[in-house]
């Protein structure tokens, strides 16, 4: 690569290609005109100094073999890289999804298991509702409820436990109730795969605040009711019933909520558009 001088400041410039005979360059350090014939003359290599036999190879040959030159840089090599380069470094230095997805990558796991729960919970307690009116049950006599069997009794012909028209209905009922159920689940564990993946704001959003109702709510339902059957409140059943309300929903939700309010994760939000 050749070498050339600037008469006015000693600048050495290196191109990457010989200039031509009559022809100048500007050098990029005092803009001064720089000729051709400035070329600085390729160094001669001195010849090898014999070493004495028991001379180290590792030993330092002083300051006599080698030196420092001031390295200055082409302008059009320069502007050649910064085109070529320039669109990619910008791309990643302003990228947003990244330090957001570090964010939101466990808050949207636990909102997807707290999705996944109520959805097993809903199925769990739809098959409850309509085992009694699908399957029958035997009613136990007081015959096999015995130890001893007459041989010479008359067998009584078998009973089946019918449900009442009221207990019919309120089986409808909770099985309407948890239909709806598994769909609430279904839309939160929606929202953790939308989280997960920087998209749908709203979506991911609307789906953390569903969470508050977590899989445990039909089993705190329940134990409200039980603790409330008599005139008196029964703390035995009370106490349990407003844990299941908050635990694990009321966290999660809390935790997904706090995360999508960070300046980080909405501008990531904001980025899925342009991407």
């Amino acid at each position: 690569m050749p070498v050339y001088v600037c008469p006015e400041c000693n600048a050495k410039i290196k191109r990457g290609k010989p200039l031509e005979q009559g022809k100048k360059m500007r050098c990029p350090k005092c803009e001064g005109a720089v000729p051709a014939s400035a070329l600085m003359a390729e160094p001669k290599v001195p010849a090898p100094v014999a070493r004495p036999k028991n001379h180290w190879d590792d030993e330092d040959d002083g300051p006599a073999q080698y030196g420092v030159t001031e390295e200055v840089v082409d302008p059009e090599v320069e502007a050649r890289k910064q085109e070529a380069f320039g669109a990619l470094k910008e791309r990643f230095e302003k990228g947003k999804r990244g330090p957001a997805l570090e964010l939101v990558v466990k808050p949207s796991n636990y909102l997807l298991l707290c999705g996944v729960f109520t959805c097993a919970m809903a199925l769990g307690g739809a098959f409850w509702s309509v085992f009694p009116m699908i399957f029958k049950v035997e009613r136990a006599s007081e015959a096999k409820k015995s130890m001893y069997i007459d041989p010479n009794a008359k067998q009584s012909t078998r009973q089946y436990i019918e449900l009442t028209a009221e207990e019919r209905t309120t089986r409808f009922y909770c099985l309407a109730g948890f239909v709806a159920f598994f769909m609430w689940g279904s839309v939160v564990s929606a929202a953790a795969s939308k989280m997960h993946e920087i998209e749908m704001y709203w979506l991911a959003f609307t789906g953390s605040v569903m969470a508050m109702l977590g899989p445990f709510v039909p089993i705190a339902i329940w134990l409200t009711q039980m603790a409330t059957e008599n005139a008196e409140l029964h703390m035995g059943y009370f106490g349990p019933a407003l844990i299941a309300y908050v635990v694990p929903g009321v966290p999660v939700a809390a935790w997904c909520i706090s995360t999508l309010l960070k300046e980080k994760v909405k501008a990531g939000f904001g980025e899925e558009a342009t991407v």
